[in-house]
Formats: C-alpha cells, sequence, structure tokens
C-alpha cells in the first residue's frame, strides 16, 4: 500500500483540513523565525507526539527517518565546508575547518527541515485525498489544481514502488547494478527507466479514462444525481387493498 493516508479514528483524522494545514503553516513561520537549535528539536518533538496521538506506528515513523536521514547528515557536513565562519578552528585539516558556530548553524537547519518534513507528513498521515482536495477547494483553490496536488500524491509513491520492483526483477535476472565504473552503471539503469515510463504511462492512460468516465472538465453539462422514485397516490391505495 503506497498510499500515505493511514485510517484512524483520532482527534487528528477527525479535524478539518484546514486547520490542520494552518497548524501546519504556523508551524512552519515558528521554525523561520525562530531558527535556533533548541526551537527546531522542540519542534520535532511536537511534530512526533502528534504522530503518536494520531496512532501513527513507529515503522512509518522509522520509514520517515530513513527519508530524511541522509540529508539531515549531509547538511552540517556542507555547512563546515562552505561556511566555517571566521572564528577559531576546533579542528583543521587542510581546507576544512571544524568551528562551533558553524556546526550549530548547520544542526539548526538540519532540525528544522527535519520539523517541517514531519509537520508535513503528519497532515498527509492523516488526511485522504478526498478530504484534501475538498479543503483546498474550500480554500478557493481551483478543483483541477486540488485534485492534481491530490492524484501527484497518491501515484508518486506508487510509481517509486514500480520503479523498486523493476529494479528487484531485474536483478533477480543477473543486472549488475553496483559494480563496474559509472558509464557502465548509468547504462544498465537504462531498461528499467525504460519499463518503468512505459508502465507510467499505462497508469496514467488508465486515470485519463477513469477521470473522463466521471466527467471530469465537463464544464457544460449538468451534473446528474439518482434520486429514490416517489411512489404515486393510485400505487399507495392498490398497496394498501391489497394489505387489507
Amino acid at each position: 500500500n503506497f498510499d500515505l493516508y493511514l485510517p484512524g479514528a483520532s482527534w487528528l483524522h477527525r479535524l478539518d483540513p484546514r486547520v490542520k494545514l494552518l497548524l501546519v503553516v504556523e508551524g512552519t513561520v515558528f521554525l523561520f523565525l525562530w531558527p535556533q537549535v533548541a526551537a527546531a528539536a522542540a519542534m520535532l518533538l511536537v511534530a512526533h507526539a502528534l504522530l503518536r496521538s494520531a496512532r501513527v506506528p513507529w515503522s512509518r515513523i522509522g520509514a520517515l527517518w530513513r527519508l530524511v536521514l541522509p540529508l539531515t547528515l549531509l547538511i552540517p557536513a556542507l555547512w563546515l565546508i562552505f561556511q566555517p565562519g571566521p572564528e577559531p578552528s576546533l579542528w583543521a585539516w587542510g581546507p576544512l575547518r571544524l568551528t562551533m558556530s558553524a556546526f550549530e548553524r548547520g544542526v539548526a537547519v538540519a532540525l528544522r527541515l527535519d520539523a517541517l518534513a514531519f509537520l508535513m507528513f503528519l497532515w498527509l498521515f492523516t488526511t485522504s485525498q478526498a478530504e484534501l482536495v475538498r479543503g483546498l477547494a474550500a480554500l478557493g483553490m481551483p478543483y483541477t489544481w486540488s485534485l492534481t496536488l491530490s492524484l501527484a500524491l497518491r501515484y508518486l509513491p506508487t510509481v517509486a514502488g514500480l520503479y523498486q520492483q523493476v529494479v528487484d526483477a531485474q536483478r533477480a535476472r543477473g543486472l549488475d547494478l553496483d559494480h563496474g565504473p559509472l558509464r557502465r552503471r548509468l547504462q544498465a539503469y537504462q531498461p528499467i527507466l525504460v519499463a518503468v515510463l512505459i508502465s507510467a504511462l499505462r497508469l496514467s492512460q488508465g486515470l485519463a479514462w477513469s477521470l473522463e468516465a466521471r466527467g471530469l472538465g465537463a464544464s457544460t453539462a449538468r451534473r446528474s444525481t439518482y434520486s429514490r422514485p416517489r411512489r404515486n397516490d393510485s400505487t399507495e391505495l392498490f398497496c394498501r387493498t391489497s394489505a387489507s
């Protein structure tokens, strides 16, 4: 299941999606107004507490951490290399200099991005695609825009899962993607990308047909609804006479 939404009955699931979006925006503003390490760490802890209050399993939280961990480690390292600052060096090796201020700034930026990611995924974990579309449309966004965003959130993880399936299938057939020169490894990815592209085109064609069958974009036609037919007086009189 590649859908980000986790069905549940917690208070965050019952909360209006516009209110949850407002909480995400407020958290983002807070992180940019107070860029200190303590503020970013506090917001990250709050995001974890909210995720657990929504009964999000630890496996999903761990998967999210595995997704953001490489960037979390890379940002402080790049900050130390390119923005060491004028302070005295705690450690130096050639052009690399380690200063406490650069390390603190790099950690603050990394924790800020982690907190933003967890806040955004908190909104996506507890909001279904239908609620997301209705909430964004209620805020004034065109229905086609909100529907496009919802479909992207729904099918991008599906395409990523499809890519992983193709990679596993090719490796089971003996394709080596981890050894050899860079040019050879890039060439080995060509059949994988072709298979993923063909599958994505088939998926988009089926999605387009389903949306067309539901009348998406038919602005001139009036949407029809089903209503249960009411019995007339003669039918009711016949039923009463038969029953008596």
